[in-house]
C-alpha cells in the first residue's frame, strides 16, 4: 500500500469536508507552502498568516477546515524525505497552468516576510524542476 493511501486512510475520515476534493492534491499543495514557510529556517508571523490564507483561499475552506488541512500538511513535511513526494502528485493530477499557479504560490511565500533568502529562492527552483516547468517561465515567476 502507498504512502499516500496509508496517510489518507488514516487521517482523511477525521477532516470532515475535504472528502469532495482530490485530498492528496491539497496536502501536496499545503506541503511545498510550508516547506516554503519553513526554507529560512523561522517562520515568521507573517509567512504563516500568507500560508494559511493562500491554502483557504486555494481550497474554499472554512477557518477550522484550513487549520485541520495544515495540521496533515506539517504532519506529512515532518516526515516526508524528498521534494518528490510531492511534485510527483502535483505532476500526475495538474495541467501546467496549474502547476504554474502553485509555483507562484510559493512565490507569494518566500515574499510574505519581505525578503527572499537564498533556501526560498532555491527551493522555488527545485520545485519548479521537478514540476517541469521551463527555466523561462520560473523566471517570470519569480519577477514579478
Amino acid at each position: 500500500m502507498s504512502f499516500w493511501r496509508r496517510f489518507k486512510d488514516a487521517f482523511l475520515d477525521q477532516v470532515p469536508g475535504l472528502k469532495d476534493y482530490d485530498h492528496e492534491t491539497r496536502v501536496a499543495i499545503g506541503a511545498l507552502l510550508l516547506e516554503m514557510c519553513r526554507a529560512d529556517f523561522e517562520v515568521k508571523h507573517e509567512e504563516l498568516k500568507a500560508m494559511l490564507a493562500s491554502i483557504r483561499e486555494s481550497f474554499n475552506l472554512n477557518p477550522g477546515d484550513t487549520q485541520q488541512l495544515l495540521e496533515l500538511c506539517e504532519a506529512e513535511a515532518d516526515v516526508a524525505v524528498s521534494l518528490r513526494l510531492y511534485t510527483t502528485v502535483l505532476n500526475d493530477r495538474l495541467d501546467a497552468e496549474q502547476k504554474r499557479k502553485v509555483l507562484s504560490q510559493l512565490w507569494d511565500m518566500a515574499l510574505a516576510d519581505g525578503e527572499v533568502h537564498q533556501q526560498e529562492d532555491l527551493l522555488l527552483m527545485r520545485v519548479g524542476e521537478l514540476l517541469k516547468i521551463p527555466d523561462r517561465q520560473l523566471k517570470a515567476i519569480r519577477q514579478r
